[in-house]
């Protein structure tokens, strides 16, 4: 049973509640496996739940959900130069790369507008496989239109981190207008960025825009439940 605490009914059973081993807090007990050997209930840092024994934890063979050995193997992929999507070369890739250093390498160019202020990549995109599956299409749509040398990544929330459901693609001239003004919302006679109203009516910002955008007002996107 999930929760349960072991130790109250088999002695031999040293509870792990509470433990962080590696990226895996441990969070309850999920009985034994064939063995009779403890099994435990974990979140990973990624937000992924798993299931181990104590031994697995306490030896330090499971230290992740797994992610973590994905990102090893695809981090030696890349020291050992065996790319397999052939996009190394591609304006697409140069975007991704640099999307990753002004986020994470403080030495890069512009960091201090992006990682320093917090703005992280999401996890699933640390992989080129995932960001390319997730945004190439779109971006040959857009570079068929404007370009590829007008086409870049742009966050619909400026304050926002780079995942999915907040990045599009953006000519050049019209990512730097968005820079340079944040539109406001008026709400309960406040001017209030969509980041702002998703913070304070606790709603997805993609979702409030995109009522906005069907007609609605901005008190009732911001206010109105998903089934009202």
């Amino acid at each position: 049973m999930r929760g349960a605490n072991p130790c109250k009914k088999n002695k031999r059973i040293k509870d792990q509640t509470g433990k962080k081993y590696g990226r895996l807090m441990v969070v309850g007990y999920a009985g034994t496996n064939k063995h009779n050997a403890a099994l435990w209930i974990c979140q990973c840092d990624c937000g992924e739940e798993h299931i181990t024994s104590t031994y697995q934890l306490t030896s330090g063979k499971s230290k992740s959900c797994g992610c973590l050995n994905r990102e090893l193997a695809a981090n030696r992929m890349r020291k050992n130069h065996r790319v397999t999507h052939k996009m190394s070369g591609t304006r697409f890739y140069h975007i991704w790369r640099s999307m990753i250093a002004r986020c994470e390498k403080p030495k890069t160019n512009g960091y201090k507008n992006y990682g320093g202020r917090g703005i992280k990549v999401c996890e699933k995109w640390h992989v080129f496989e995932n960001f390319m599956n997730d945004m190439h299409p779109e971006y040959l749509n857009h570079a068929k239109l404007h370009g590829e040398k007008n086409t870049s990544i742009d966050r619909i929330d400026v304050n926002g981190d780079y995942h999915k459901d907040n990045c599009r693609w953006e000519t050049m001239s019209s990512q730097c207008s968005n820079r340079r003004k944040t539109k406001k919302y008026l709400i309960d006679n406040r001017l209030l960025s969509a980041a702002q109203v998703s913070r304070e009516y606790n709603i997805g910002i993609t979702t409030f825009i995109k009522r906005v955008e069907r007609g609605w007002s901005h008190e009732e996107a911001a206010q109105k439940s998903v089934g009202g």
